[in-house]
């Protein structure tokens, strides 16, 4: 989870968390687009999605070590 970039490390998380686009944006409250968006890392989501994003592909665990492993990828990106 650590090495490649948010767009590689989000597009694979969607992909074990078996749920659709469509459903993480309406988890998200936000638009299929947007999502497709992060994953194809044209840009990065604002930061009140992120957590959102966490709370949705890691139920039932520590959403905050997953909002901070984004935040450290995405920060670390646009260094």
């Amino acid at each position: 989870r650590r090495e490649g970039s948010f767009a590689d490390l989000l597009h694979a998380e969607i992909k074990v968390s078996h749920l659709t686009v469509k459903e993480i944006a309406a988890a998200c409250n936000t638009s299929s687009a947007s999502i497709n968006k992060w994953k194809s890392g044209e840009v990065y989501p604002a930061v009140h999605y992120l957590y959102r994003l966490a709370k949705c592909l890691h139920p039932g665990s520590d959403v905050s070590c997953a909002y901070l492993l984004y935040t450290q990828k995405i920060n670390a990106e646009r260094d």
